[in-house]
């Protein structure tokens, strides 16, 4: 019997919000195949690693509070980092951010790819 592999669904992180705008931001991913997963501060390098994110979202304003260091932290997760400004975001303008963030071109989902 042929292997057959599974390919995981991307994940978007979301780093800084309430629980509220987390089911906002996986709304719009479920339009993408892909997953919102709600990070804090103290996880999200792992967790994107981990995951293999396609991007991290975070309010511009938690950005702003230490720019080098987020900057910093989503290069070594191998993820990029998308700001909006806040919560209060459009549904359809949070949806166009997120379906572009999954579809942009990478970090791979496949176990064992390397980041591009």
């Amino acid at each position: 019997m042929p292997t057959v592999r599974v390919r995981p669904a991307p994940v978007v992180l979301i780093v800084g919000c309430t629980p509220a705008f987390t089911r906002r931001c996986n709304e719009a991913a479920v339009q993408g195949r892909a997953i919102a997963v709600e990070a804090d501060l103290t996880s999200f390098t792992t967790l994107a690693t981990q995951t293999r994110a396609r991007a991290v979202l975070m309010p511009a304003a938690m950005y702003t509070t230490n720019a080098p260091l987020f900057d910093a932290m989503v290069a070594s997760a191998g993820t990029r980092l998308v700001t909006f400004p806040g919560e209060s975001i459009a549904q359809d303008k949070l949806v166009d951010m997120i379906l572009a963030a999954v579809d942009r071109v990478g970090p791979d989902t496949e176990p064992g790819a390397s980041a591009r």
